[in-house]
């Protein structure tokens, strides 16, 4: 059971007789060198400490006070022991003052080697000290004391103090020097994480964090849940992969193969899943080339080019682009491993279609101005019509959070290219329109090599071809087949295209690949709805891998090969969780604009809106995500089942819910069904050791945790890697 923490604090004037540190029989202190102790008998408690050096009062403003400066608080009276306060372990901050008296005693009843800390926060001129007390034969030790938190903040910080004793402990809020008067005013909070032997589930608070303190092992009571299942969830609190062996360990129960199964995740959205095309985000996550950001393209200065504006192209106008042709080996297989050589070819295109921010280039070869088959691989003018509306929908809602690509933007120069519309590029990506894929196929790409000449490439040496300019590529097959899968790809790669000038281009960092595509997912998350996406032309279809897969590859990993698809579905997931719990479109814009990447960006970021969390944080709630679905349990819960509207300059992103215990598959290769219902999240017995990777989890439950009928003692075994966190979770 949940053990209440209270503190009581008690406001007195009167005067301190100091004795030297005592420590009653049989019972320990947790100050070993305190030469000093405060000591009062009966009710009263000591006084506020005089005689102090002076320090320059200062006057801290806030905009809004629950409480009056210039009357006593609600806790009033609170000056002896029998008239203290309630502070509750992880309560919101209580609101006092020094109104009346210059001191408040509260009380709390702590556990033998917990940790807690307690720290208040000023406001006008007040000025806290705070100290612990420990009642032993009826008198009370001063154990911890804390004036000044830091340099110029006059608040007061006991940070991690451990309890030597399972007992009530005391609490004196001084105010220095005995001021008190109007506008001193202070909160103060109590938190910790309690060691607990009992679990008491309830719908608002459905799990807990398992502490073992020194213990290696730990029984917990799990009770109150007759009719729910119970689940063991370990996280990996770290950038580097923990061995099975070092994750720690539940009993030795059998789960069914039911619960247990697991698709091959090759099947995985029926051979339509995006993938990446490797050649390019090779050279995005790390250039090889030096960026030269106000290269000179010519004699002439550099002037800015508005929107709209084309004297270089018309509708019908051809142009040559370098792609990579690709042979294949054995029919019906476009796995990496056979592909038998690649060929830089120029490809003729026709420029199809013209918007204000936009070019749709359409190869030859993969157009058509009659045929109206959805399965020959040719774009019709309507098709390149509609992509080219699509992008327009795009650019003002992708820009308006993640910035510009180079040359971007009101009063930008048009880039490379000198131009302000972005090329769109249509083609056969891999020469694999007619293979039949299990590993899923390339739908487009960013490649930055186009941000540089052909000489500076050739200087590094590279067997690489540009076409230098603001360009990105899209395949044709998609494009007719899959309409909302290439709106949706428009969104995707465009972002890819800003982040490489935001990040790469104006600061000179090298974002991991599994942060740039996580933007680029989220994307098309925030414009679902512009986009007119169903469940299957979105990116919550990597949800059904993310079940599947989820201990397979964490957060922050990027896997090669055909295990690639894991990595999409663990960066879509926790961008998924973020946007719906830290902001939405806010929450990305501040990714993109801050001056850092990957993890650290995260961070700053959260800091930046006001959470006052870190990455390390948010990645344990997110951890618990694929156990819950009802987003209206309570506030700790976590889930993708939640639909929230974030706005930002005046637009508008709407983010869908998705039931990870309700998705289907919108057909399948060996089947004639329409729609086969995805599989639940993968579970392990609780005795499976499962390596976890960076950032990574898994999930545990056995037949004898499922619909329990009562009391469930549980004897878990401590991970050895402390990076390691364990939860108790029911459902």
């Amino acid at each position: 059971m949940k053990r209440v923490i209270k503190v009581l604090a008690l406001v007195m004037g009167m005067s301190v007789l100091y004795i030297s540190c005592q420590v009653a029989p049989n019972q320990s202190s947790s100050k070993s060198n305190t030469n000093e102790s405060n000591i009062i008998n009966n009710d009263q408690f000591p006084g506020p400490e005089t005689n102090l050096p002076e320090k320059i009062e200062l006057n801290i403003t806030e905009n809004t006070r629950a409480i009056s400066s210039s009357s006593a608080d609600s806790y009033e009276p609170d000056d002896y022991v029998s008239q203290s306060k309630e502070i509750v372990l992880n309560a919101a901050a209580q609101e006092h003052n020094f109104y009346d008296d210059a001191q408040d005693i509260l009380y709390f009843q702590a556990t033998a080697g917990q940790k807690y800390t307690l720290e208040t926060w000023i406001t006008g001129n007040a000025d806290t000290i705070l100290a612990i007390y420990e009642k032993v034969n009826g008198s009370y030790y001063q154990l911890e004391r804390n004036d000044d938190k830091a340099s110029g903040d006059y608040g007061s910080l006991i940070s991690d103090w451990t309890a030597p004793n399972t007992e009530t402990y005391y609490i004196a809020v001084n105010s220095y020097n005995s001021r008190y008067g109007s506008n001193r005013n202070y909160t103060i909070q109590l938190t910790g994480t309690e060691i607990l032997n009992e679990f008491l589930y309830t719908y608002s608070d459905p799990y807990t964090t398992v502490d073992f303190g020194s213990d290696s092992s730990k029984s917990i009571t799990v009770k109150n849940a007759a009719g729910k299942s119970i689940y063991l969830v370990k996280a990996n609190v770290s950038n580097s992969a923990v061995s099975s062996s070092s994750t720690g360990s539940g009993p030795g129960l059998a789960l069914s193969s039911e619960l247990a199964k697991k698709r091959s995740y090759s099947l995985i959205g029926n051979n339509e899943q995006k993938r990446n095309y490797q050649p390019a985000e090779e050279f995005n996550a790390k250039i090889p080339i030096k960026i030269q950001r106000h290269k000179t393209r010519s004699s002439q200065p550099i002037q800015s080019v508005d929107y709209g504006e084309n004297t270089a192209y018309s509708v019908g106008d051809t142009k040559d682009f370098w792609v990579k042709e690709v042979t294949w080996g054995s029919a019906n297989n476009n796995h990496d491993n056979n592909r038998l050589s690649e060929t830089w070819i120029q490809m003729t295109c026709t420029l199809r279609a013209i918007g204000d921010h936009c070019y749709i280039w359409i190869a030859d070869k993969d157009y058509t101005s009659s045929s109206s088959s959805t399965t020959d691989n040719q774009i019709t003018q309507s098709r390149a019509n509609q992509l080219r509306d699509k992008f327009e929908v795009i650019f003002d809602l992708n820009t308006n959070i993640f910035g510009y690509e180079f040359g971007g933007g009101p009063g930008g120069d048009g880039g490379r290219d000198q131009d302000q519309h972005i090329s769109i590029v249509a083609y056969d990506i891999d020469n694999d329109y007619d293979r039949d894929s299990d590993y899923g196929y390339v739908v487009g790409y960013f490649w930055a090599k186009d941000f540089f000449t052909q000489a500076e490439i050739d200087s590094y040496g590279l067997d690489i071809k540009t076409n230098y300019g603001e360009i990105f590529y899209i395949d044709s097959r998609y494009a007719n087949v899959k309409e909302k899968v290439i709106y949706s790809t428009l969104a995707h790669e465009y972002q890819h295209m800003i982040h490489f000038n935001e990040k790469t281009v104006e600061q000179d960092l090298s974002s991991s690949t599994w942060y740039n595509e996580m933007c680029s997912m989220v994307a098309e998350d925030l414009l679902n709805d512009a986009l007119e996406l169903d469940f299957a032309g979105s990116p919550r279809k990597r949800l059904i891998g993310l079940n599947e897969s989820y201990y397979e590859s964490g957060v922050i990993d990027w896997l090669d090969g055909n295990h690639t698809l894991k990595s999409y579905a663990s960066a879509y997931g926790f961008g998924n969780f973020l946007a719906r719990y830290y902001g939405g479109a806010q929450m990305f814009s501040q990714l993109l604009a801050n001056n850092k990447i990957d993890e650290a960006s995260v961070t700053q970021a959260l800091q930046s809106l006001g959470y006052g969390k870190t990455f390390d944080e948010i990645f344990q709630e997110y951890a618990t995500a694929l156990v819950y679905n009802d987003p209206g349990q309570s506030s700790k819960v976590r889930v993708f089942n939640k639909e929230t509207t974030s706005s930002l300059n005046g637009y508008s992103y709407h983010l869908v819910p998705t039931d990870i215990y309700d998705m289907y598959y919108d057909h399948d290769k060996n089947s004639s069904t329409p729609e086969i219902l995805a599989d639940p999240p993968v579970n392990f017995d609780p005795g499976n050791q499962v390596a976890l990777r960076p950032y990574g989890f898994s999930i545990h439950t056995a037949d004898a945790w499922k619909n329990v009928s009562g009391d469930v003692e549980i004897t878990l075994n401590k991970p050895a890697d402390s990076n390691v966190v364990m939860y108790l979770m029911v459902r």
